[in-house]
């Protein structure tokens, strides 16, 4: 059946309304300026347990913070040419002062959380997978979390998401990883919101990016596109955030 011109129009004007409307309400938690302390690669010395455990001298160590004496460290290396090998460990210091590379008996909250209560009353909250990606949301200016490897656990996620809550957060936008692992932890996160009654958003990548690679994330992404500003580079994430909602 061919609808009459005015009911093309009116459903036309109504859809923009919805975008605008859209536009308005969701606004994503930013810093007040790119980030410029994210952690980096350095050659330290590697404990001689990792050595044996066949990390070689020569890997490089970034070790990312999650509180005082909380912390995980990637080590990476090159096996082949163009080709690196990775490992990740958890570190904490204990009461005693003394390091120990284990979880430890404490709970750990997603990474940069403080940082994102802080910024965000009113405002959307940026969900991703690595904490790579957090320091890629970072450096373009936007607030990031993201959960250590064994703590992405409904419990665990709640909590923090309990945190942004009550910081007044609007809600939560989740950019998963391309790929299967990243979709079921997107419906970890999304059940996780549901039963805190936090809104959330689930991002598809390709719509953020139509050449999202498999296993692409955000990181990906800002890397493959060096001539945006960072400004831009927000402009698009929203238009993602916009077809979610």
């Amino acid at each position: 059946a061919v609808s009459p011109w005015s009911e093309v129009t009116g459903e036309q004007k109504k859809q923009g309304k919805q975008r605008k409307y859209l536009n308005r309400q969701i606004k994503l938690a930013q810093l007040d300026s790119p980030a410029t302390n994210a952690p980096k690669p350095e050659s330290s010395p590697i404990p001689e347990w990792l050595v044996k455990q066949g990390v070689p001298s020569e890997a490089v160590e970034t070790r990312y913070w999650y509180s005082k004496s909380q912390w995980v460290s990637r080590f990476e290396w090159t096996i082949e040419e163009r080709k690196k090998a990775k490992t990740i460990r958890q570190g904490h210091i204990k009461s005693n002062g003394l390091i120990q590379w284990s979880k430890g008996s404490k709970d750990w909250r997603a990474y940069k959380l403080s940082e994102a209560v802080k910024h965000c009353q009113e405002k959307w909250v940026l969900g991703v997978e690595g904490e790579g990606c957090v320091e890629t949301a970072r450096a373009i200016a936007v607030c990031g979390i993201t959960w250590q490897g064994s703590s992405w656990k409904e419990k665990a996620i709640t909590n923090d998401l309990s945190a942004l809550k009550q910081g007044g957060a609007a809600g939560l936008v989740y950019f998963p990883d391309h790929d299967e692992v990243g979709q079921k932890k997107a419906e970890l996160v999304k059940s996780a919101c549901q039963s805190v009654s936090l809104p959330c958003l689930i991002l598809s990548p390709t719509d953020v990016w139509a050449d999202m690679p498999i296993k692409g994330d955000i990181t990906d992404w800002v890397e493959a596109h060096p001539q945006l500003s960072t400004d831009e580079l927000i402009k698009r994430l929203n238009r993602g955030i916009i077809k979610a909602a």
